[in-house]
């Protein structure tokens, strides 16, 4: 699977983000539609991989599977304060 970031509304219910930048990663955030991926009101895990492809651990980003979480700063390596537990 080529690495691409996906996005898009899944109905009326929840807006959905993807990442899949990140060699052995895959990060998701689901959100009420409209929200922007600059506010506090995003749940974001991530997936990590195994060399083989098959899914190692899920963790939710500082450890939240609250809706409280800011897409924007799902990857660490932006600078932002973020870990996953």
């Amino acid at each position: 699977m080529p690495f691409a970031t996906k996005s898009y509304d899944a109905g009326a219910f929840l807006k959905y983000r993807s990442d899949f930048t990140q060699a052995g990663f895959e990060y998701h955030g689901y959100a009420e539609p409209g929200t922007s991926t600059t506010n506090n009101k995003w749940k974001v895990y991530r997936i990590t991989l195994n060399t083989d492809g098959t899914t190692d651990k899920i963790d939710f980003m500082n450890a939240s599977s609250a809706f409280d979480q800011i897409w924007d700063n799902h990857l660490i390596t932006n600078g932002a304060s973020t870990s996953y537990s």
